[in-house]
């Protein structure tokens, strides 16, 4: 019987039922790409509708731009960082000399910055407890107001449970407390 079949029949039905097979998955699972590639070459705009590649909402997707208030501010009032001179009171715009709880709560925010970072050192290169309790240690120095602050507790609370099963050691509450009073 296949002797009876020639070589030429043979590749011709071959390849007549690829073709197929690759027509009908290219109709199957690429049909948005091929109407989007037909509709270009025929000069006509992507279809628009809710889903599918290269479709375009039919509405506009942030709103009308709306004109804001602007204030100028001269250079000489902005605040970066800590003062040049240490003989004046470091106060941001528009807050009293004798306010307190805003610079705490601003070095409070950079004290749980640098935490986080520090127990992504820490877990990230498996540091022995020295180590994280001198780094440790040095952001504590750095934030000397926070000492004794309701914030003391937040910062031990937040470090304990960020970094619960990250380290190699556990920490514990009276480890830091120690840290904080400089034992």
């Amino acid at each position: 019987m296949l002797r009876q079949i020639s070589w030429h029949t043979y590749l011709l039905s071959i390849t007549g039922c690829l073709a197929a097979y690759y027509l009908y998955v290219a109709l199957v699972y690429y049909k948005t790409e091929i109407v989007t590639v037909f509709r270009r070459l025929s000069g006509n705009p992507p279809a628009r509708g809710a889903s599918g590649a290269y479709l375009v909402p039919a509405y506009p997707v942030m709103g009308a731009a709306q004109q804001e208030e602007v204030q100028f501010i001269a250079p000489e009032e902005l605040v970066f960082g800590l003062s040049d001179h240490p003989d004046e009171a470091e106060t941001m715009p528009g807050q009293a000399a004798g306010s307190d709880a805003g610079s705490l709560a601003g070095e409070f925010a950079e004290m749980i910055q640098e935490v986080k970072t520090l127990i992504r050192v820490i877990a990230d290169s498996r540091e022995p407890r020295e180590n994280f309790q001198m780094l440790f240690g040095l952001i504590v120095q750095k934030y000397p107001s926070l000492q004794g602050s309701p914030y003391q507790r937040q910062v031990n609370d937040f470090l304990l449970r960020e970094s619960a099963g990250l380290f190699l050691f556990e920490l514990n509450s009276a480890e830091l407390e120690s840290i904080w009073n400089g034992h």
